[in-house]
Formats: structure tokens, C-alpha cells, sequence
């Protein structure tokens, strides 16, 4: 049992213009209303919101519910489900290049306009088999991890899943890239979060199990001090081998 890590390789869509992951995901998406589509899970019933997603809809009620839930100061619990105003979270990884998702907190599209600025702007992590526990120092809004040293260039990745939805926000995996992106909900404090990874490689299928400790908290004090370096990143308890970017 788990949360699904969403894998960004092609499915074909139900109807054109409805990616699947816009069915039964309470707004009423004209092109998903559709009976090859499941009428888009029931969204359009009962309902005149034809926004695509909901999108324009949900920032005509921005600030409406008065709280904060997911931090930064939106001002809306319906900001759990948007890593930036302008990046729904189902946009990510959904193998258009949205950019309003181009941009560090949302994982950069999570590899859907290139992995260029990931590998140059995330915290990152090259995850080998020997790994099992990296704790990452300081803040942090969306960091990578290679999956190449476990998976191999001609290794598939079958499923992936994790276990603390509270902590991220989204999880992606790039097939092409063999790449995992992962962003996560404002000010959490320190908390742990069990990773798994399925693959296959020549006829053989593998399973990787690991852990990260994050915190995405950020401690609001009146002044700052200049004299306080940033935060360094540390290795956990994992093999001799894991190493952070």
C-alpha cells in the first residue's frame, strides 16, 4: 500500500484534449465529457464549470476560504493542489510542457520540457543499490533522484510508490530519463518518507526500497542573521555509495 508515483511515459488519452489524469478530478472538462471518457468521472454532472481543469475557476475563489494550509500565504486549502498560481499539480509530469510549471518549486515540469534545468537548479540524488536512508539539510522545495545506477539505461521501470502524502505534493518518474522528481506541500516540518522503485532489466525485475528525511518549514524570525552560512547538504545512514548533488 502507498501513494503511486505518477510515470511519465504515453498513455493514449481517452478522447482528445482529456489527459487522464483531468477524469474524476472534480471539475468538469468539456473535452473528457465524453462516453469513452466516463462522462469525466462524474465531473460534469449537476455542474456549469466548463473550465479545462477547473483552473480559472478555482482562482476566481482564490483566497475565499481564508486559510493556509499548504503555507506561503495563499490564502486558500484549495492551494494544496497547486504547486505555484499558475501550475495545477496534474499538470506535472502529464507529458506537456506547461510553463507555468517551468519553475524550481513545481520540479520543472518534472522532465516534461527537458531535464536541462533539473539537473542544474534541484537538489539532487544519485541513488544506488546500496542506498537506504539520505537526510537533506535545510529547506527544500522539489529535489531529484537518479535512478540510472540502479535501473541501468536499458532497465524499465515498472511502478513506484511512497508513503506520505502529507509531506509530497507530487511524484514523477521519467522512463526516457530514468529520473524521479519529487516536489512537496509548504512548511513541513522534518518528517520522514519511504520510497519504492520497480524495474525490470533483462527479464529480471528489481525492487528498491529507501528513505528520505525532508523538511519544507521555513522558520519565520524578524531579522536574519548575516553571519549564518546556508545549510550544507549531509548524507544519511546509506551505503557507502549514495551521493547528493
Amino acid at each position: 500500500d502507498g501513494y503511486k508515483v505518477y510515470l511519465s511515459w504515453p498513455v493514449p488519452n481517452c478522447n482528445d484534449g482529456c489527459p487522464s489524469n483531468w477524469i474524476g478530478d472534480g471539475y468538469c472538462d468539456m473535452p473528457c465529457n465524453v462516453s469513452s471518457c466516463s462522462f469525466d468521472g462524474g465531473d460534469c454532472a449537476n455542474t456549469t464549470n466548463n473550465n479545462p481543469s477547473g483552473f480559472g475557476g478555482w482562482w476566481g475563489n482564490y483566497g475565499s476560504s481564508g486559510q493556509n494550509n499548504a503555507g506561503g500565504g495563499w490564502g486558500s486549502d484549495r492551494s494544496r493542489g497547486f504547486c505555484t498560481r499558475s501550475c495545477p499539480d496534474n499538470w506535472i509530469g502529464d507529458r506537456y510542457c506547461d510553463r507555468g510549471c517551468q519553475v524550481a518549486e513545481c520540479g520543472f515540469d518534472a522532465g516534461d520540457c527537458g531535464v536541462d534545468q533539473i539537473y542544474a537548479t534541484l537538489r539532487g540524488i544519485e541513488l544506488y543499490n546500496t542506498t537506504e536512508y539520505v537526510t537533506i539539510d535545510g529547506i527544500v522545495d522539489a529535489l531529484y533522484i537518479n535512478l540510472t545506477n540502479i535501473v541501468g539505461d536499458e532497465g524499465v521501470i515498472t511502478d513506484g510508490s511512497h508513503d506520505n502524502s502529507v509531506l509530497v505534493r507530487t511524484a514523477t518518474i521519467s522512463q526516457r530519463f530514468k529520473v524521479m522528481t519529487l516536489t512537496f506541500h509548504r512548511d513541513q516540518p522534518r518528517q520522514n518518507v519511504q520510497i519504492s522503485i520497480s524495474s525490470v532489466l533483462n527479464g529480471t525485475t528489481f525492487e528498491k526500497n529507501f528513505n528520505l528525511s525532508i523538511e519544507t518549514a521555513v522558520l519565520q524570525t524578524n531579522e536574519t542573521d548575516p553571519q549564518q552560512a546556508p545549510p550544507q547538504d549531509q548524507q544519511g545512514q546509506q551505503g557507502e555509495e549514495g551521493e547528493q548533488q
